[in-house]
């Protein structure tokens, strides 16, 4: 054994690391429960956090992910994004040089952005990072929520409750008691 085999080895049993796993190519289309924690908040009140189900596509090199229950206690997670690997698997909407008014009235010094990430993934889970940035102007009138300029970021947590391979389709009319209405179908609707 030479002596950077040696310097190797021993970087192996000293680093108690984990190690992410990044093969978002590997990702299979299902139904997967979702899991959604603060990291950062600012916000008054909070951003939502909590759990519920999300129908995620892999569609070659892009990732797609749809939340279907907007029932989270403090704030629904609205979340709809398709992460593709020419642009490094993250995405920012509004995209760059547009521009979205939080306000319910025009404000030229409002703005809202919302980023998402990938930062791991595997076949049967991915994790994402959201981030959040509500500018609210002086002229922006009086908004749900939140109620002064913040930022929130969270970890969404999807793992893979079941499988749903083409030329199965995932569908919104299962029973509520499972996956919140999300279905795996492998025959076409009846009419």
């Amino acid at each position: 054994m030479n002596i950077r085999s040696v310097y190797l080895l021993s970087f192996v049993l000293v680093c108690d690391c984990e190690t992410v796993l990044f093969e978002p190519e590997e990702v299979a289309t299902g139904i997967y429960a979702i899991t959604v924690r603060t990291t950062l908040d600012t916000c008054q009140p909070p951003r939502g956090q909590g759990g519920s189900f999300a129908a995620a596509f892999q569609l070659g090199d892009q990732l797609a992910a749809f939340d279907y229950d907007n029932s989270l206690p403090d704030a629904p997670i609205s979340m709809q994004y398709e992460l593709d690997a020419a642009n490094g698997y993250q995405v920012r909407w509004p995209k760059p040089g547009g521009r979205l008014d939080p306000c319910p009235a025009p404000s030229a010094e409002s703005s809202y952005v919302r980023e998402y990430r990938l930062i791991g993934a595997a076949r049967n889970r991915f994790e994402v990072e959201e981030d959040e940035t509500w500018t609210l102007g002086s002229d922006c009138g009086e908004i749900l929520s939140p109620t002064a300029s913040c930022h929130a970021t969270r970890e969404l947590s999807y793992e893979l409750m079941e499988s749903c391979a083409a030329p199965c389709t995932i569908r919104t009319d299962g029973p509520e008691d499972r996956y919140n209405g999300l279905t795996c179908s492998c025959s076409a609707p009846a009419h």
